[in-house]
């Protein structure tokens, strides 16, 4: 029996093609220069911990999307901006450890933002 597949929306496509566009960014790829230490080792710019390349992520100091969604036109060209056009001193090279812990920090306040903002309307 096949499993049939959720539509995906507009905006999940065209938040993960302007993510594929990030990943081939110089910018990026500037960042990951500031933290290798030598061929395919990197140094997390939060713990120090060297790490190859295939544990390194490159993460945004303050969130690229705003802390309530993607919802109008601004905050895409927040989100776009943000994502490809910052300098890249608001960039860190990041270990996997190290990424996740921020971004479910970044998610914590995130939901919590949502809810107040659900709770006034």
């Amino acid at each position: 029996v096949k499993k049939k597949k959720s539509p995906v929306s507009t905006k999940t496509r065209l938040r993960s093609a302007i993510r594929k566009v990030w990943m081939y960014s110089a910018l990026r790829r500037e960042v990951l220069a500031r933290a290798r230490v030598s061929r395919g080792v990197y140094k997390c710019e939060k713990c120090n911990k060297l790490v190859d390349n295939k544990n390194i992520e490159v993460d945004h100091i303050n969130p690229a999307t705003p802390s309530h969604g993607l919802e109008t036109q601004e905050d895409w060209g927040y989100f776009i901006w943000n994502l490809l056009f910052i300098s890249s001193d608001k960039l860190m090279a990041m270990c996997e450890t190290c990424h996740q812990e921020k971004t479910n920090l970044d998610r914590a306040v995130s939901k919590e933002v949502k809810k107040k903002l659900k709770n006034k309307a």
